[in-house]
Order: C-alpha cells, then sequence, then structure tokens
C-alpha cells in the first residue's frame, strides 16, 4: 500500500499551494478546500469576536504635588 504523504502543490496554488497539498491528499478538488478553510476562518474570528472582551483603558491617575501648594487668588 502506497504511504500518503502532505506536501504543497506545484499545480495548484490558491493559497501557496497549502489547499492544493491537501487536496491532492484527501482527493478532492482545491476549490473546496479553499472554501473550507476561508470559512473556517471565518468562524474563527466570529467567535472570538464573540468571546474575547474589550480592551482595558487604564485611567490616568494625578500625580501628587510636591512643595507646597500654590495660592491664587
Amino acid at each position: 500500500m502506497e504511504k500518503k504523504r502532505f506536501y504543497l502543490s506545484e499545480t495548484d496554488k490558491k493559497i501557496a499551494g497549502v489547499c492544493g497539498g491537501i487536496a491532492e491528499y484527501f482527493d478532492i478538488d482545491p476549490c473546496w478546500c479553499v472554501l473550507v478553510s476561508s470559512w473556517l476562518s471565518l468562524a474563527w474570528v466570529v467567535a472570538c469576536w464573540a468571546t474575547l472582551p474589550f480592551g482595558f483603558v487604564p485611567r490616568r491617575i494625578p500625580t501628587p504635588i510636591k512643595g507646597p501648594l500654590p495660592f491664587y487668588i
């Protein structure tokens, strides 16, 4: 039995040959591989957007005044 290996495709280079190599390994059309990878990346972005909290903006703490307090009239 022939042992299959993953490799970058030389003929089907849609995304650097990665999807072409995966498609040749599983014997499917490379367009399906590109579609699935783009949907998975979109789902990853939506999942991160929905679950990650917003960034923390620290409040500026005033520095204490050294020396005598200014007196204005």
